[in-house]
C-alpha cells in the first residue's frame, strides 16, 4: 500500500462558526469565535497525563511525545513514547484526529480538511514506525486493536484541554486506521472521514484481479497492459542486462536476486500505474516492438523500484509485517505471465517479498478484519468513505448498507490520490459533517 501524499497548506482565516444543527438544515450558529494569534507555552502540554516531552517546531505547532502502553491488555509489559504533532489553535474549535497509517512529521501538521474549517490538527505516528518503536521482539504487538487502543489514551487524554468535536481521518493505511478506531471505539469521535481505505480479506484477496480487469475494460486498456507485460519477460535476458546497468552503482541497495526483482518490478508496474500515475494514460505505452531501452526506460519509470531499495524498505517492513499477520494483500492477475515466470509467482508479491527480513512463517488470520468489515458495512454510521474508481485499492472498499448514515463516494478515473475538494458530491459531505459535528463549511 503506498504511503499517503501530505500536501503543505495554507490556513484558513482564523474563525469558525460552531453550528446547532438539525436533520439537514443549519437551525442556529453562535457567534463567530476569534482564534488566538498566538500558540500556549510548550510547557502548558506537559500537565496532560502521560505527556512527556513537548517542543514547539513552529509558530503554533507543538512535536509532542506520549507514553503508550506496549501491550494495553497486560500493562505490566512496559510502554513506548508515541510521537504526535499538534497544531493548536484554540480549546473552542474541533479537533482533526490524523490516523497515521506509518510515519508522521512536522510537514504532516496539516490536512485537506484543515483548508475546509478552523480546528486543532492531532497527527499520530502509527506504533512501530519512525520514533514510535517499543522495545521487545519485532512487532510482537503490532496489531490494529493495539494501534486502536493507542488513539483512545491520548483522545481521553487530551479530552478536557480539547472538549469540543473530535473528528478522526486517515488516507490509505492510516484510512483503515481511523476505520478500526471507529470499530474498537465508536463514541470517541463525532465523524470519520477515511480516504482510499481499503481492506484485504484474505492473504491474498483476489477481488482485486475482477477489479483491476473492470478498471482496464472502462479504459480499453486489458490488451495493451497485458501485452506489455509479457513483453518484458519474453526479453527478460535483455532486460535483465538493463537492470544491471541501471542499478551499476546501487548494488549494495537491491541485495536481491535480479530475476526475482525483475519480476517483481512487472507485478508492481499494473499496481502503480492505475494507482500512482494519473499522468498517463494506455495511448502511452511504447509499441511492443519498441526498442529494449524503450521498454525497459517505461517499466521502471512507473514501476515503484525505488521503493525496493534496501534503505528505502527497510522503514515500512512493519506494514508487511501486517499485512502478512492481519491485513491480507490483493492479488495480481498472472495467467498471461505463466510460460515466462521463473519460481512461485506468489514469492514475489510485495509482502512476501520482504518476509525473509521479517520472518518466513508468520501465522495469518482475518478474524478481526472480518469483524471490522462486518460491523462497519451492517452498523457503522458517521462515516465518510472516499474512493478513487481508477484506483486498485478501491477493490477492498468498504460497502456500507443503505440505510445507515454514513456517505460513501467514488470519484470517477480518479486513484489512490482521491481527494474530496476535488469531487462534485462534496456538498454532501459538508452537510454530514454539519450534522455530526456541529461545523460550518464554506467552500
Amino acid at each position: 500500500m503506498s504511503m499517503p501524499t501530505n500536501q503543505r497548506l495554507s490556513p484558513r482565516p482564523y474563525s469558525i462558526l460552531v453550528c446547532v444543527v438539525a436533520t439537514y438544515l443549519l437551525t442556529g450558529c453562535q457567534n463567530l469565535i476569534e482564534l488566538p494569534d498566538l500558540a500556549p507555552p510548550s510547557s502548558s502540554f506537559l500537565s496532560i497525563a502521560g505527556v512527556e516531552s513537548s517542543e514547539l517546531v513552529d509558530d503554533r505547532t507543538f512535536h509532542l511525545r506520549y507514553r503508550q502502553w506496549i501491550n494495553h491488555q497486560d500493562t505490566s509489559q512496559g510502554t513506548f513514547l508515541q510521537s504526535l504533532y499538534l497544531r493548536h489553535w484554540s480549546p473552542e474549535v474541533p479537533v482533526l484526529l490524523n490516523t497515521e497509517g506509518y510515519f508522521t512529521n512536522h510537514q504532516q501538521s496539516q490536512s485537506e480538511l484543515s483548508e475546509l474549517f478552523s480546528a486543532n490538527y492531532m497527527a499520530v505516528e502509527h506504533r512501530y514506525f519512525g520514533e514510535s518503536v517499543p522495545e521487545g521482539p519485532e512487532y510482537e504487538f503490532l496489531n490494529v486493536e493495539q494501534a486502536a487502543y493507542d488513539l483512545h489514551r491520548i483522545r481521553e487524554a487530551f479530552r478536557e484541554m480539547y472538549p469540543q468535536a473530535w473528528i478522526s481521518t486517515g488516507v490509505s493505511k492510516g484510512g483503515i486506521n481511523a476505520l478500526c478506531y471507529k470499530y474498537y471505539f465508536p463514541e470517541d469521535v463525532a465523524a470519520t472521514v477515511a480516504y482510499a481505505a481499503p481492506f484485504s480479506l484474505h492473504f491474498p484477496d483476489d477481488r482485486s484481479v475482477g477489479y483491476t480487469l473492470q478498471v482496464e475494460q472502462s479504459h480499453d486498456c486489458i490488451a495493451t497492459m497485458r501485452n506489455f507485460q509479457v513483453e518484458i519477460l519474453r526479453r527478460k535476458e535483455a532486460m535483465l542486462l538493463l537492470l544491471a546497468e541501471y542499478l551499476e552503482d546501487l548494488s549494495s541497495q537491491y541485495p536481491y536476486d535480479p530475476e526475482q526483482l525483475l519480476q517483481r518490478l512487472v507485478l508492481g508496474f499494473r499496481w502503480s500505474f492505475w494507482t500512482n500515475h494519473s499522468q498517463y494514460t494506455c495511448d502511452d505505452f511504447p509499441a511492443l516492438t519498441a526498442s529494449d531501452q524503450s521498454l525497459f526506460n517505461w517499466l521502471v519509470d512507473v514501476a515503484p523500484i525505488g521503493f525496493y531499495a534496501f534503505n528505502n524498505s527497510q522503514p515500512f517492513l512493519p506494514y508487511y509485517y501486517q499485512a502478512a499477520t492481519e491485513l491480507g494483500d490483493f492479488a495480481p492477475e498472472t495467467h498471461h505471465l505463466a510460460p515466462y515466470w521463473v519460481g512461485d509467482i506468489q514469492s514475489v508479491s510485495p509482502t512476501h517479498y520482504f518476509l525473509p527480513r521479517i520472518g518466513s512463517s508468520l501465522p495469518f488470520s482475518n478474524e478481526h478484519i472480518l469483524e471490522i468489515v462486518d460491523w462497519l458495512e451492517n452498523e457503522g454510521e458517521q462515516v465518510i468513505y472516499l474512493y478513487g474508481e481508477d484506483d486498485l485499492w478501491t477493490s477492498g472498499a468498504v460497502q456500507p448498507q443503505a440505510g445507515l448514515d454514513n456517505v460513501f463516494l467514488v470519484a470517477p478515473e480518479v486513484n489512490h490520490s482521491v481527494r474530496l475538494q476535488r469531487m462534485d458530491e462534496r456538498e454532501e459531505v459538508y452537510r454530514a459533517l454539519a450534522r455530526w459535528a456541529a461545523i460550518s463549511i464554506d467552500d
